[in-house]
């Protein structure tokens, strides 16, 4: 056993011919950052559409996929029950209004009456004071001057009172000609019905004491977006106005470009959830408008007011945040290592970043400081040279077997994983 395990190791030391990887020179290229997620195509602008009164639809004038203009008339209600609600209102009206009339014709009466006995009464004070008159019939015409008034008074009271009656049934009245109005349901604006959810003769639930029965959806489909979820750890990195790459799975040749738009402040709930749960993915949303100069060709052969997407199409975006011009190298060319002096020293864990300078037929372990990256290569700020060697795989080699000095082969990427 000893000496089957010497030769071993003999030949083992003496046949090694070093670790076969492949490499690339770091050369100076441009890197844009970008954030990617996936998502669903949404209208810009979409209006949901429900009704404010209850009752059995007897009227639909659109279709799934008409094109409507703000106004038009969309759905009737059955208008029965309110119609006789708003004719009573009105009748209830009509009565305060004539009721009203009857009090101030009863406070002219008393007016009237009030300035006779007001003139009486001053009549018989002068006769009183001159003795002319018993003290009896000064009290008389007095008494009757404070009856007119005390009448004329009521008189006032009754008017305003019948004024308040008027009011409150005339804003009866125009309540319940608004509810009448509400059985006749308009567009709010011009676009497409991207979704219609009833049919005639249907019941509907109004939004008057509860969510009510969502009707129809009516979208500007001209222009559409990417609505997309992005991770915590992303989010930050985003800003307004972002340029973005769309790749929709309808067109699957076509790069798309878009701008974001909307970036949401608060965490997306799970559907159902008042608040997030702490081992629950936090996610926020974010808006990214499809630009529609990105695809002109394929509008030509749509409709006026319509895009070549439709709501609910399924998209990837790569959202690019930041671009710099430099020394790069491939992404898995970099590895991160302990630091095991460090980690020594203070008991912390601290992970430098590595690449392996190739040099005839061996390697050196270069430690470099690197920036941000894309999908092939990352910034490297500080360690390395333009034109050097490095060993950029395999990954495993790059990542535990390589150190410094290791021997190597240089072989072809091809070649790397074929055996040969």
């Amino acid at each position: 056993m000893l000496l089957a395990a010497t030769g071993i190791s003999v030949t083992a030391c003496g046949g090694d011919k070093g670790t076969k990887v492949s490499v690339e020179n770091a050369a100076s290229r441009m890197v844009i950052e970008s954030v990617s997620a996936s998502g669903k195509i949404q209208p810009e602008t979409e209006v949901k559409i429900s009704s404010e009164v209850s009752g059995e639809i007897i009227a639909l004038y659109v279709k799934e996929g008409d094109s409507v203009t703000r106004g038009q008339l969309l759905i009737e209600i059955n208008p029965d029950l309110l119609q006789s609600q708003y004719e009573g209102s009105q009748a209830m009206y009509n009565n305060a209004v004539a009721g009203l009339a009857s009090a101030k014709a009863r406070e002219e009466q008393a007016n009237a009456a009030y300035i006779r006995a007001q003139a009486d009464f001053n009549r018989q004070e002068t006769l009183f004071n001159k003795k002319v008159i018993s003290q009896a019939d000064y009290d008389a015409a007095k008494a009757s001057f404070e009856s007119a008034r005390a009448e004329l008074s009521a008189a006032k009271q009754n008017v305003r009172a019948a004024e308040f009656s008027a009011q409150n049934a005339q804003s009866n009245s125009k309540l319940a000609g608004s509810n009448l109005s509400r059985t006749r349901l308009y567009s709010p604006m011009s676009g497409i019905v991207s979704k219609l959810s009833v049919e005639k003769g249907e019941r509907v639930v109004g939004t008057a004491t509860m969510s009510g029965t969502e009707l129809l959806r009516i979208a500007d489909l001209s222009i559409m977006q990417v609505i997309v979820d992005v991770n915590e750890n992303d989010i930050v990195r985003l800003a307004m106005g972002d340029t973005a790459l769309i790749n929709v799975d309808a067109y699957p040749n076509r790069v798309f470009r878009g701008r974001v738009t909307e970036i949401a402040n608060s965490p997306k709930l799970a559907t159902g959830a008042t608040a997030l749960s702490t081992d629950e993915v936090t996610n926020f949303e974010v808006k990214v408008k499809i630009l529609p100069e990105s695809y002109t060709d394929l509008s030509a052969r749509i409709s006026a007011g319509r895009s070549p997407f439709r709501p609910g199409m399924s998209a990837t975006v790569d959202i690019q945040t930041e671009s710099k011009k430099g020394l790069t190298a491939p992404i898995q060319a970099v590895t991160a290592r302990l630091d095991s002096v460090e980690k020594e020293k203070t008991g912390v864990e601290k992970y430098n970043e590595f690449v392996f300078v190739v040099s005839g037929d061996s390697v050196s372990m270069r430690q470099v400081e690197t920036s941000i990256q894309d999908n092939k290569y990352i910034l490297v700020t500080s360690g390395l040279k333009e034109g050097e060697t490095i060993v950029e795989s395999p990954y495993e080699a790059v990542s535990k077997t390589l150190k410094n000095g290791s021997r190597i082969r240089v072989t072809p990427k091809e070649q790397l994983f074929t055996g040969k």
